[in-house]
């Protein structure tokens, strides 16, 4: 089979150019800042025993986040639980007035927008 001498001719240059705009596709579709929804559940934790939380807490935040194409690819599992520490805490209403700085996302991504932004928990002796 013979070959077009264009074809071969200067292969290697032909090849790093494919491999140079590979690069350059990549880097401009998946480091394009994008938006993604999760939905996450708000769970209380370290509670004191013999202490309780009495009502309805909020069972998830909808949590909207900003970043790299590619950053958010890694979050195909979604983001981890919104925890909310109540050690040390008595009975009593306890405020988390801003839920954005609970949530764990990482680095490069960020929190654009959080609902319900805030949980206020009622604490019971058992």
């Amino acid at each position: 089979m013979n070959r077009p001498d264009w074809l071969v001719k200067n292969l290697h240059l032909k090849l790093l150019s494919l491999a140079a705009a590979a690069v350059l596709w990549l880097t401009v579709t998946y480091g394009k800042e994008t938006t993604a929804v999760f939905r996450v559940p708000i769970e209380p934790s370290r509670l004191s025993p013999g202490l309780a939380v009495a009502g309805q807490l909020p069972s998830s935040a909808e949590v909207t986040v900003v970043g790299p194409k590619y950053r958010l690819l890694m979050l195909d599992r979604g983001l981890p639980a919104v925890r909310l520490d109540l050690a040390g805490v008595g009975t009593g209403l306890t405020a988390f007035p801003d839920l954005a700085g609970v949530v764990k996302v990482p680095p490069g991504v960020r929190i654009e927008r959080i609902y319900p932004a805030a949980v206020t928990v009622q604490i019971v002796r058992r």
